[in-house]
């Protein structure tokens, strides 16, 4: 009533300042493109600046009602905060009404409280249009009966789809109206608990938004002492389960659905539940954690944003993957930026059955043209990152993206797994772990795990396309005896690469001047000083590429097996102090990948070749376990027989080729080995030789187009 600003002393919440939220946003509506926020900030433009803080503060009204697990705190206020922005003037980060109230929260409200959010702030503002053209008197009147302003409120358009009308009330007069935004439940309570506690709800019409609240209001009042306001009221635990609900404000689940329909509702609500995996091996997992994001690839048909339906996606991803009919990767696409919404939870993938950990969408879709790859975006909350592994009974699921929500069991029975096994420690990894996914003999890992358990230093070389850093991080695991991403760490040498980077240099920081900071290798090693009974994995790929001399420096002595341990330690170039040394404990293993096909690094560093041992990986065509793998992945049996018959051949012309080529230019059997994103048929055959394969054929034979032409020939 007194139309005093939340964050400020001036006249805001005013019939004028509403007045210019009509026009701009309420009979805009949802116009233009863009999430909320940019449609929003548009909208606004033209409207005077005190809109802009009206809108904010409403914005702020609306963010009590989401739970913390729902919505966090620093989201609600950066919201508040950009809006207010927009008047001009910077709304006080600290202000006392952007603490507690928003780090708390009252419900779960579920997807549609995100999706549908402008039809709340719509009704929001028609709600205050018509509030403010009474007079002040019939306000006042209204204010003082509670359930008279819930039925003026309940006549307002549209207030009978909106959560908002339940949560007006609720806020305005807590002692009269629940906590809910669902009639669903509130019907469910009065039905479920008016008679155990002798009150008499006999034609009460439930469908009368006022009826029903008062209702409601008899049976609190028969509780009495059950009734704990301060935990939930009728949510609070021991008694809505009473009543049987789901996760407030979700719909009732019926008596007709499963125990694990019921547990899906009451634990997610409307919320849905992904499984997506973080590429091969859960590669790119690190970026996930570091910058808060889940992404996909396929980044080749651009912004999915700018696709107005599946088909159309699928059309796009005919002509840049070459393929006939990928549709399980526009389902992918399609379901990642135009089905996902904020609330809902995604359980990031590695390799196998490791699931690694658990967020919450925050963002909308986006396209990340900066990222060099994966470039299609949501903003998640990382939740727990707390990984846990799956049990053979669940299925595994192999595809890029699967909506998990219409699989209750499912869902069910990978918490039920992350509960048993708590997320720690973690999975254990043995050799026959290894060997199912490795298409190599029992006795060549053996040999490998020995070399690197002795030497300490291993480099794996083979041609393009054997996977070795597939097989490097399968070594790595299996010499840990677990999946343990403490202890493993992957890094790519290149020209550019330098001591800076990998041992210890200074890096510019934000405002001017210098820092010194340590590079990856050497807060690995800090990493397995910390634990020297438990061996680590450094796995560098394409280690020929970079300048080993300018990279190691004096660590080129240290890493040699004789020189491990303090007693050997030295002082670093950048040493911060004369008596700090620096050691590479004994625990720590280097594993190198090289490519023999590398025209470009034909001589290797003698160095290179004296601190460590080598083992030659093979293509794997004609093995059972590579063809078994393939069978198992989709690929029709006469298809595989194909592919190890003509690459085979392929393979034998190259290794005859002692003059030119040899065995270390051969074809790998990677390129054959059908991803999440690939359909495994024919046409995904015919897309790798053209792409993948031929371009290597035409680099060996440059000068023999014939040659060339005839290998293209055999292979389509």
């Amino acid at each position: 009533l007194g139309e005093r600003a939340v964050f400020s002393d001036e006249r805001l919440w005013t019939a004028e300042v509403v007045q210019h939220l009509v026009p701009a946003y309420a009979d805009e509506r949802d116009g233009g493109e863009g999430d909320f926020f940019s449609k929003l900030e548009k909208q606004l433009k033209p409207a005077p600046p005190e809109a802009s803080r009206l809108f904010a503060e409403m914005l702020w009204v609306t963010h009590l009602v989401p739970h913390v697990r729902a919505v966090g705190g620093d989201t609600k206020r950066h919201q508040i905060r950009r809006v207010y922005g927009w008047s001009g003037r910077e709304l006080d980060a600290e202000h006392p009404l952007l603490g507690v109230p928003l780090d708390t929260g009252l419900i779960r409200p579920g997807t549609a409280w995100f999706t549908l959010r402008w039809l709340e702030m719509v009704c929001f503002v028609q709600i205050l249009q018509e509030w403010y053209a009474l007079e002040r008197s019939a306000r006042e009147r209204l204010l003082a009966d509670p359930f008279r302003f819930a039925a003026w409120l309940a006549e307002r358009p549209g207030a009978d789809k909106r959560m908002l009308p339940h949560m007006l009330n609720y806020l305005l007069f807590p002692d009269h109206f629940e906590r809910s935004a669902s009639r669903n439940h509130k019907k469910e309570i009065v039905k479920q608990l008016s008679e155990p506690y002798g009150v008499d709800t006999t034609g009460v019409d439930t469908d009368d938004p006022v009826a029903l609240d008062r209702a409601l209001l008899q049976v609190r009042e028969a509780l009495g002492e059950e009734y704990r306001a301060e935990e939930g009221g009728f949510y609070a635990e021991g008694l809505r389960e009473r009543w049987d609900p789901a996760d407030d404000p979700a719909p009732v689940v019926p008596e007709s659905r499963t125990d694990d329909e019921r547990w899906m509702q009451e634990t997610f609500g409307d919320a849905r539940v992904w499984l997506l995996s973080a590429g091969s091996g859960g590669r790119i997992w690190p970026d996930f954690e570091r910058y808060g994001i889940a992404a996909i690839g396929w980044d080749g048909v651009g912004d999915l944003g700018a696709y107005a339906s599946q088909d159309e996606v699928l059309d796009a991803l005919r002509t840049e993957l070459q393929a006939d009919n990928p549709t399980n990767t526009a389902l992918a696409c399609w379901e990642f930026a135009h089905v996902m919404a904020p609330g809902d939870h995604i359980l990031a993938r590695g390799g196998g059955s490791r699931i690694l950990a658990e967020g919450i969408v925050r963002g909308e879709y986006r396209f990340g043209e900066a990222r060099a790859e994966f470039q299609h975006l949501r903003d998640v909350e990382w939740i727990s990152t707390k990984g846990w592994s799956l049990p053979d009974s669940i299925p595994t699921v192999v595809k890029t993206l699967t909506n998990l929500t219409r699989h209750p069991s499912r869902v069910r029975a990978i918490y039920k797994a992350r509960e048993e096994g708590n997320g720690d420690p973690p999975p254990p990894w043995t050799i026959e772990d290894a060997l199912k996914e490795l298409f190599m003999p029992p006795a060549s890992l053996r040999a490998i795990l020995d070399s690197l358990a002795s030497s300490r230093n291993l480099i794996l070389q083979g041609p393009p396309g054997v996977g070795k850093t597939f097989v490097a991080r399968r070594v790595a695991w299996t010499l840990l005896g677990e999946v343990d991403p403490e202890r493993v760490e992957v890094v790519q040498f290149h020209q550019s690469y330098s001591y800076e980077d990998f041992v210890q240099g200074w890096r510019p920081v934000e405002g001017g001047g210098f820092e010194l900071r340590d590079g990856v290798f050497h807060r690995f090693c800090r990493r397995a000083a910390e634990r020297p009974d438990e061996p680590f994995v450094f796995i560098i790929d394409e280690i020929n590429r970079g300048n080993l001399s300018r990279i190691f420096g004096e660590l080129l002595m240290l890493i040699e097996k004789d020189k491990r341990g303090e007693a050997h330690a030295l002082p670093l170039t950048y040493a911060r102090a004369d008596d700090e040394r620096f050691f590479v404990p004994r625990n720590v293993h280097i594993l190198g990948l090289m490519n023999t096909a590398d025209r470009s690094l034909a001589i290797v560093d003698y160095a290179l070749r004296r601190r460590f041992a080598f083992h030659e990986l093979e293509p794997a065509f004609g093995q059972t376990t590579f063809e078994s793998h393939l069978i198992e992945s989709g690929v029709e049996s006469a298809l595989v027989s194909r592919i190890s018959a003509r690459l085979g051949a392929v393979n034998e012309k190259i290794r005859g080729d002692s003059k030119n080529l040899g065995p270390g230019y051969q074809i790998g059997h990677s390129y054959f080995v059908p991803t999440d994103q690939d359909e495994g048929d024919e046409a995904w055959y015919r897309r790798v030789v053209r792409t993948q394969v031929m371009p290597l054929i035409r680099e060996y034979w440059f000068d023999s187009p014939d040659q060339v032409e005839a290998i293209e020939g055999e292979l389509l």
